[in-house]
């Protein structure tokens, strides 16, 4: 561990960390320095690669998986919007 400052100044004695953190991401994202929807993407794919490399999951039961929850999520917004159309019309 290093002493973040000197005696005699004000000036940090070593870098800082290179981690990143939960709200360096959020604010990548809430700038627009990274678009919203690539972010979401990029985290799908490494999910993906975490389950398939560090929890040994097949390939294909991983991309099911994935298409399984993309449907899940998906469906109860088809549900809200067909009802509410069919109530309009």
């Amino acid at each position: 561990m290093c002493n973040r400052f000197t005696t005699r100044s004000a000036i940090p004695s070593c870098p800082p960390s290179p981690r990143r953190s939960g709200r360096d991401v959020a604010r990548l994202i809430a700038t627009g320095a990274v678009r919203t929807h690539l972010a979401a993407l990029i985290a799908l794919l490494v999910a993906i690669v975490i389950a398939i490399l560090l929890f040994t999951m097949p390939a294909g039961l991983a991309i099911r998986a994935t298409i399984l929850g993309a449907v899940i999520g998906f469906f109860p917004i088809g549900w809200i919007v067909l009802n509410v159309t069919s109530c309009i019309g």
